[in-house]
């Protein structure tokens, strides 16, 4: 039989929601269209070199839509690393699986974008979206050999803040 888990469980929907948001905030306006102009556009230098607009100009904007990317799909991976490491995976297995997913969810995005003329498709979106993926991956680690750990030891005394 399955061992139920409600603290995880009760996260499903939610979590479940936030992906459809992302997916929609990625598609959205959903005006697809496909010209070859749109297209030589989107193959402009600073969409296909990752993090070229970024390293062109710094400006506060670039900063958090880079910050934006980075944090945009760990809530997701972190729940789906917590679900696998409730079946017994080891982090090594999982980092692959969370950060080939969010390698895929960007690919799906960003491909998408390049038919929208009102959406700008980049490569450094979909890096992020992968490095997003092992980033929730990481916090659910470091919440298990660090974090946790300490608080035992403070809940018995052992140590004091």
């Amino acid at each position: 039989l399955r061992t139920f888990h409600h603290h995880i469980d009760l996260l499903r929907i939610p979590v479940g929601m936030y992906l459809v948001y992302l997916i929609y905030a990625g598609l959205m306006p959903f005006d697809f269209r496909f010209t070859l102009a749109e297209l030589k556009s989107e193959m402009a230098l600073n969409n296909l070199v990752p993090f070229y607009a970024y390293f062109k100009s710094a400006s506060l904007f670039h900063i958090a839509d880079l910050v934006n990317g980075l944090v945009s799909f760990m809530p997701v991976t972190l729940y789906w690393s917590a679900r696998l490491r409730a079946r017994g995976l080891n982090f090594s297995d999982i980092y692959p699986r969370t950060v080939l997913a969010g390698l895929a969810l960007g690919l799906f995005i960003e491909l998408a974008q390049l038919f929208s003329p009102a959406r700008v498709a980049e490569i450094t979106d979909v890096l992020n979206f992968a490095l997003s993926g092992g980033l929730g991956t990481w916090v659910l680690r470091y919440y298990e050999t660090e974090v946790r750990p300490q608080l035992a030891l403070y809940r018995q005394g052992l140590i004091r803040l």
